[in-house]
């Protein structure tokens, strides 16, 4: 009889972790998937939106840096007899004045704007792979802390009834101390969890909502698993993609290649730039008349500042160079750091899965056949029932932290890479 007033808290500890609870969904907020989240990402953060704003702004720049200044018309007036009276000025000087910089020059501005404009487009796909990245990786802590919360409200009743039923039983002289102490600590411990779950919940949706530039008050629930599958290519080859076509990288090079343009243009200071003006003379009392002017500076007088500005484009060349290689570098290392990451993630989240749930059900189901026949011990029970707990946070942990993972690691890639 003792024995068997355990049987039926037990037995439905057993159908919790062997069935899924088939909550009611009326009252849910609405289903959005990890897709959809991306694809309205996409189209409404405001962080791209400034980046595509920036890129179309520097796409306008280089028909500026390559065209001429604008010309400047002067009027002279001379020998007037009375002040401000300039109909009596027997000088008028109409100018037209056009500065005109060495060929080449509007040439190499344009080419450096060209430069600037394509790499600024290379960091707008960059900050979309970004967002990318930080939605998939919201969504998969969002979707951690659903599940965490659907697992341990699962066994909180449960809980609460073993703790309830061991403080009658202890009531009575049935079971010792131990046993209603025990059972007591582990229902205090999933209401401490799950105050620790709700936290994370409203802090991924918050971070999720901030990324689809939705207001804070919305809400959204998560599917209710998300696939776990092996990388279907290498990281030697991931990591060649990489360094070859990740956005980040070629704005780099873009940049190295500006530098390029920018030290030619340095050196085309010491070529000279010109200025011509066309006159149009009206003489009171006399014959008009036209008139021209031609200018050229000067740049070897004060060749020392040329000097400095091409020994400064020359640093500025092995700084990009070096920007580069730091970027190479630095993606190379994330692709080995993420793979090994996602891997280990995917290897855990399948070992649970096949291996080591299935036995923690065998060894939960074989404590409490025990348990029920009149042998074994209560605390077996509920450290099984606790064991397979763990378990069950663990593999949602693992598969939380796959996608986040996989999210990174695409991002650096720069690219799908399943």
């Amino acid at each position: 009889m003792k024995r068997a007033a355990w049987a039926a808290p037990c037995a439905l500890i057993l159908f919790i972790f062997l069935f899924p609870t088939l909550r009611a969904r009326a009252a849910d907020p609405p289903l959005l998937t990890i897709e959809a989240a991306v694809e309205e990402a996409l189209r409404a953060n405001p962080e791209i939106a400034a980046a595509e704003h920036a890129w179309k702004a520097a796409e306008e720049v280089p028909r500026q840096a390559s065209s001429l200044e604008d010309p400047r018309v002067s009027y002279e007036a001379y020998n007037i007899r009375n002040s401000f009276a300039f109909d009596q000025a027997s000088e008028n000087i109409y100018s037209v004045t056009q500065a005109v910089p060495f060929p080449t020059k509007l040439l190499l501005r344009g080419r450096s704007a060209r430069k600037a404009a394509e790499a600024e487009k290379q960091r707008l796909e960059e900050k979309r792979l970004e967002i990318t990245a930080r939605v998939r990786a919201a969504y998969a802590d969002l979707f951690e802390a659903e599940r965490e919360i659907d697992l341990y409200r699962r066994t909180e009743e449960v809980a609460r009834r073993l703790a309830g039923t061991a403080e009658a039983k202890y009531a009575t002289g049935e079971v010792p101390q131990e046993d209603l102490l025990k059972a007591q600590v582990a229902l205090s411990t999933i209401q401490r969890d799950l105050n620790s779950f709700e936290e994370a919940r409203s802090a991924a949706l918050a971070r999720l909502n901030a990324l689809l530039d939705r207001p804070q008050e919305r809400t959204a629930r998560t599917v209710e698993s998300l696939p776990v599958t092996p990388l279907a290519r290498g990281v030697e080859e991931l990591e060649r993609e990489a360094t070859e076509k990740r956005p980040r990288v070629r704005a780099a090079a873009l940049e190295v290649g500006r530098a390029d343009v920018e030290r030619k243009l340095a050196r085309t200071r010491y070529l000279p730039d010109f200025e011509v003006t066309a006159r149009r003379f009206v003489n009171r009392g006399e014959d008009n008349g036209y008139g021209a002017m031609f200018m050229v500076n000067v740049p070897w007088v004060w060749f020392q500042k040329h000097r400095a500005a091409n020994r400064e484009a020359i640093e500025r060349r092995l700084e990009a160079a070096s920007r580069l290689r730091a970027e190479k570098n630095d993606t190379a290392m994330g692709v080995r750091e993420l793979y090994a990451g996602t891997t280990r993630a995917y290897r855990n989240a399948e070992l649970l899965q096949t291996t080591l749930l299935p036995q923690s059900r065998l060894a939960f189901e074989s404590t409490l056949a025990t348990y029920e026949v009149g042998e074994g011990e209560f605390l077996n029970v509920l450290d099984s029932f606790q064991t397979l707990l763990f378990l069950e946070a663990q593999r949602v942990e693992e598969v939380a932290a796959y996608h986040r993972r996989l999210a990174a690691l695409e991002a650096t890639v720069g690219g799908r890479v399943q």
